[in-house]
């Protein structure tokens, strides 16, 4: 649940390209649950508390960024890290240029991050921008050589990001690995039943084993976490395109808008529509 305060505004001069697992299956596997390449100016502020670590890259330009009382300079060069659970503001510099690059990671694949939000530079993450563009640049295309780059660069990206914070490979346990390989599958197909005993079967594990997994890995239930991959893909199909609610509630499992909707603002706090309108991007296309 994010807090009621959460604070999302883009002006008209603002563009962002996103990416997440939603639409981009190139990032399954890697912890990295979504990004981007932010290109703003005029008015930007987003105030906000997640699940996921973030890493705002600042590519050109400057803006500010960090604690919401007292948020630092981010100019050229400078990488801002915020851990999973705390709460962060972004935004423009009186209204000046301001060009990052960014990504939201899984704190189960991203361990060994430092517990409190800092600002560092460090040369390895120039590369970050140029992957995230590129892979932006092939988002098109089904043909297997296409979507064979599309997961290179993928991965190009995660292990750039790794060697940056020294963190080496990601190793998990079976049981651990396995839990994420199925909400993969939710997160690729979240409009099939993902009931906890459709869970449980899946994994061939008693509930109390899924809940104990989830809670360790997530801090929430199974039911909750499925609800919460439904809703990232709700956010980012409100940001990223201009599909219908009742489009989006079907591509959701949801059986109307209206159930749709009420999730979505006990999620966000906001409307579906609130939360679009809030926004405010230049342009959307028709689907993703």
């Amino acid at each position: 649940m994010l807090p009621p305060t959460e604070i999302i505004e883009l002006g008209p001069q603002c563009q962002e390209r996103y990416f997440c697992r939603a639409g981009f299956p190139a990032l399954t596997g890697l912890g990295i649950a979504a990004a981007g390449l932010s290109d703003l100016a005029g008015h930007y502020r987003v105030e906000r508390c997640l699940d996921r670590h973030l890493v705002e890259i600042t590519l050109s330009g400057a803006g500010l960024g960090g604690g919401v009382e007292a948020p630092a300079v981010l100019d050229e060069g400078t990488v801002l890290l915020v851990p999973a659970g705390q709460p962060y503001v972004l935004r423009t510099r009186r209204g000046a240029p301001w060009r990052t690059a960014w990504a939201l990671l899984d704190p189960a694949l991203w361990r060994g991050l430092p517990g409190q939000a800092r600002v560092c530079r460090a040369a390895e993450f120039s590369a970050l921008g140029p992957l995230l563009t590129l892979l932006h640049l092939e988002r098109f295309g089904d043909d297997p050589l296409t979507a064979g780059l599309r997961r290179a660069l993928g991965e190009a990206f995660a292990a750039w990001l790794r060697r940056a914070f020294s963190l080496g490979v990601p190793s998990t346990g079976s049981g651990t690995a396995a839990l994420h390989a199925l909400f993969d599958e939710v997160e690729a197909q979240p409009a099939a039943d993902w009931s906890v005993e459709q869970l449980c079967a899946r994994l061939a594990c008693s509930r109390s084993h899924l809940h104990r997994l989830c809670v360790q890995t997530w801090g929430c239930g199974p039911a909750e976490q499925v609800n919460r991959v439904r809703m990232r893909q709700a956010e980012y199909w409100l940001l990223a395109t201009g599909l219908p609610l009742k489009v989006i509630a079907e591509r959701l499992g949801f059986a109307n808008p209206y159930h749709f909707s009420a999730a979505f603002k006990r999620h966000s706090g906001r409307s579906p529509t609130a939360f679009r309108a809030a926004l405010s991007p230049p342009t959307r296309p028709a689907s993703p």
